[in-house]
């Protein structure tokens, strides 16, 4: 299983934890949808448990955030993702959401 694959099994074991609820196989693959994925960020949605974790990849922090936070940082980011920018444009608009991206990433 490659990283990728690894962080969204053990997100979804945390979701899965959080809400009581046990995915089945097909629910697992239906349960979340890519955002965004560049060398720098990667941006998950969960919609069936309002949450999304974001990724920064520059410095291997994550967050996972769930209900009004995640419904109002997925619009900020739909709406700065509309646009083109540059690589310092991009680097200060994640640099605001340094302060949710808790968790170190690990690989298992």
């Amino acid at each position: 299983m490659d990283a990728t694959a690894q962080t969204v099994s053990c997100l979804l074991c945390i979701l899965c934890s959080k809400s009581k609820k046990l995915l089945t196989a097909v629910e697992t693959h239906i349960a979340m949808n890519v955002l965004f994925n560049n060398q720098l960020l990667y941006v998950i949605d969960y919609p069936g448990f309002d949450a999304l974790e974001i990724l920064d990849k520059r410095n291997g922090r994550m967050g996972l955030l769930r209900g009004a936070t995640a419904y109002r940082i997925r619009g900020e980011f739909s709406q700065f993702l509309a646009e083109d920018h540059d690589q310092d444009e991009f680097e200060d608009f994640m640099d605001i959401y340094e302060a949710v991206l808790t968790q170190p990433v690990s690989r298992h």
